[in-house]
């Protein structure tokens, strides 16, 4: 599932999950994959993104096995009954006042960001702490990409087709980038912008991680035009990802030989292709 998180198009997504399927060595998993995965690609798939974002951060059950450590050590096959429930009680407490204490670090805690945009740390700061602590993380990328001398985005609303803004809904570095060096009279975040993904986390907190929720964010709208070009463009994305993962595949496997022929091959197929499709008969 982690490996399908990290496919950005349909036709990787369906390869992974073939994949697991064709090299898995247990026929009861084989024949349990095929029976939930395969008639519901879609539905795993929009799980993957947006049921499971925060939630997959955690990748062990530490925490619920730490429980039942403590559950087996203060108590006993030779207690009695109402013994049991009070010892099952009183931990169960317990554990509710470091849920309550995580849930007001969760609104209330901050995140220290040095040398940055104050106004943008201001708006930082009225997220819940581990969505402050992803954008954090964005910032850094995002001078990175300044460091590097990366151009600008180019975007023109606060949307990305990134895979952190698909799976988090907040700010990425490329939305930042664009929003503290792009022109001034175009600015992507602005106050009411910040107040829209705030007010995501104000009633539903990270559960709005955990269902189909309609986030609504200014986007303009596009034309038929735009939108049979955007499926160009995402069509040729897949095919583009498709071939990379041959190859990859075929340098795994294969010998250098093999993998060097391929390279020859497709780059003979692409000239062919590209020089009958110059830009002027485009």
């Amino acid at each position: 599932m982690i490996l399908a998180m990290n496919k950005t198009t349909k036709t990787d997504c369906e390869e992974t999950i073939w994949n697991a399927i064709n090299t898995c060595p247990v026929p009861d998993i084989v024949h349990y994959l095929n029976r939930n995965y395969i008639k519901n690609m879609k539905k795993w798939a929009l799980w993957a993104c947006q049921h499971s974002s925060i939630l997959l951060q955690v990748t062990t059950t530490n925490p619920l096995e730490s429980y039942h450590s403590e559950l087996k050590r203060i108590t006993s096959k030779q207690h009695e009954f109402i013994s049991a429930c009070n010892k099952i009680i009183k931990l169960d407490y317990k554990k509710e006042l470091d849920s309550e204490k995580t849930a007001i670090n969760f609104f209330q805690k901050c995140i220290s960001i040095f040398d940055f945009n104050d106004e943008t740390i201001e708006q930082i700061h009225k997220f819940p702490y581990p969505i402050q602590k992803l954008m954090t993380s964005e910032i850094t990328a995002m001078n990175k990409r300044v460091e590097k001398r990366k151009l600008l985005p180019n975007l023109i609303a606060p949307k990305c087709t990134c895979l952190f803004f698909c799976r988090y809904l907040v700010p990425c570095k490329h939305i930042f980038h664009q929003h503290l060096f792009g022109q001034a009279s175009n600015k992507l975040l602005t106050i009411n912008i910040w107040k829209r993904l705030q007010d995501m986390f104000v009633k539903e907190g990270i559960a709005i991680y955990e269902g189909n929720k309609i986030t609504k964010i200014l986007v303009p709208v596009q034309t038929l035009e735009e939108k049979e070009m955007k499926a160009r463009r995402l069509h040729i994305g897949e095919i583009m990802e498709k071939i990379y993962d041959r190859y990859r595949t075929t340098e795994k496997k294969s010998n250098e030989n093999i993998a060097t022929e391929f390279i020859k091959r497709l780059d003979m197929l692409l000239s062919q292709i590209l020089n009958k499709y110059t830009i002027t008969e485009i």
